[in-house]
C-alpha cells in the first residue's frame, strides 16, 4: 500500500466525531507506525516522515497531552523545514516544490511554542521561537522572523528570562526588521527593552562583563536607529548621555553629515567605525544600511528635479 493511501485511511479515522483516548492513542502509533517506513535522512523521504508526524501530533493535541504534542511537533517541524530547506536550494523558482513543507513546518514550531507557552515553560518557549525565527529569515520572511523575534523578547522580559536569551532575541528582532526595512519597529522592541528591563535584571548584567557588553551593544543600536529615523537631537542627546564620549562623537558627526546630505562624509564615518573593531556586525549593517538608504534617496531625489 502506498504512504499516501495509507495516511489517508489513518486520517479519516480522526474525522470521526467520537474518540476515545485508547483510541486517539492507537491512531496515533498508526502514524508512528507510518512514519518509520520512511527514511529521515533521506531528502526525497524526510517530508513523509513529518507529515506522519503531523498526522501523530493532532492526536496528541485531541488528547491534550502537552508532552507528546510538543515533542511530535518540534520532530514534524525540523523534518518539514529539512524538505523545504532541500527543494529551496534545488529549485527555488518553482515555489510549489517547498511553499507547503515550509508552512507547514512553522505551523508545527507555532504550535510547539504556544503549548510551551501555555503550559508555564517560557525559557523553552523562547527557545523554539528562536528556532522559528531562523527559519523565516532563512527564507526571507523577514517581517514574520522580526514579530517571532520580537514575540520572544517580550517573553523573556515578562517572565525575567535570562539576559543571554533576552540579548538573542533582541539582536536578532532588530536585524530581522533592520532587513525587511522597518527601522521603525526595531527601534520601538529596543526602547520596550530599554523601558522594561527591570533591577534583578540590571544587577544580573551588571555582574558580568559580557553582559555589560551587550547592554552597551544595545545602546548603541539605539543611537543608530535614532540616527536612521532623522531624529538628531535625540541621537545627539542620548549617545552623550548613554555611550563613551568617542562614539558619542562618531553619531555626532554622522547626524551632522546626514542633514547636510554629505555622502562621502557618511562614508568616510562608516570605514572608521569598521576598521575600529569595536561595533559588532550587525552594528556595522545598520552604519552600512543608513548611508545606503541615504544616498538611494538623494539619487531618487535627483532624478526627479532632472525630470
Amino acid at each position: 500500500m502506498s504512504f499516501y493511501k495509507r495516511f489517508d485511511e489513518i486520517s479519516a479515522k480522526l474525522t470521526k466525531l467520537f474518540r476515545t483516548k485508547n483510541s486517539l492513542k492507537e491512531t496515533a502509533a498508526e502514524f508512528d507506525e507510518l512514519s518509520r517506513t520512511q527514511d529521515e535522512e533521506n531528502p526525497f523521504e524526510c517530508g513523509l516522515v513529518a507529515l506522519a508526524k503531523f498526522g501523530e501530533m493532532q492526536c496528541w493535541q485531541k488528547i491534550e497531552d502537552k508532552q507528546k504534542t510538543v515533542r511530535t511537533a518540534v520532530k514534524a517541524a525540523r523534518l518539514f523545514i529539512k524538505s523545504a530547506n532541500f527543494n529551496f536550494s534545488i529549485s527555488r523558482n518553482l515555489r510549489d516544490t517547498w511553499s507547503d513543507p515550509l508552512a507547514d513546518g512553522l505551523h508545527c514550531y507555532r504550535v510547539a511554542a504556544d503549548v510551551l507557552k501555555g503550559d508555564s515553560k517560557p525559557n523553552l518557549a523562547v527557545v523554539l521561537l528562536l528556532e522559528l525565527g531562523k527559519t523565516e529569515a532563512q527564507f526571507d520572511l523577514l517581517h514574520y522572523a522580526g514579530n517571532t523575534y520580537e514575540e520572544a523578547a517580550n517573553l523573556c522580559l515578562d517572565q525575567h528570562l535570562s539576559p543571554p536569551l533576552l540579548f538573542d532575541s533582541v539582536f536578532n528582532c532588530v536585524d530581522c526588521y533592520s532587513r525587511a526595512d522597518r527601522l521603525d519597529l526595531a527601534l520601538l522592541v529596543v526602547d520596550n527593552v530599554q523601558n522594561k528591563l527591570g533591577e534583578s535584571a540590571n544587577d544580573q548584567i551588571s555582574s558580568s562583563q559580557l553582559m555589560k557588553a551587550q547592554l552597551t551593544n544595545i545602546k548603541i543600536l539605539k543611537a543608530q536607529l535614532l540616527l536612521s529615523a532623522f531624529k538628531y537631537a535625540d541621537c545627539i542627546a542620548y549617545a552623550e548621555k548613554n555611550l563613551e564620549e568617542g562614539v558619542a562623537q562618531l553619531f555626532k558627526q554622522l547626524c551632522d553629515a546626514t542633514k547636510s546630505n554629505q555622502i562621502a562624509v557618511i562614508d568616510s564615518i562608516v570605514n572608521q567605525a569598521r576598521s575600529s573593531n569595536y561595533f559588532t556586525d550587525l552594528q556595522i549593517s545598520l552604519f552600512e544600511r543608513h548611508h545606503f538608504l541615504l544616498s538611494k534617496s538623494i539619487e531618487a531625489a535627483y532624478a526627479e528635479l532632472a525630470q
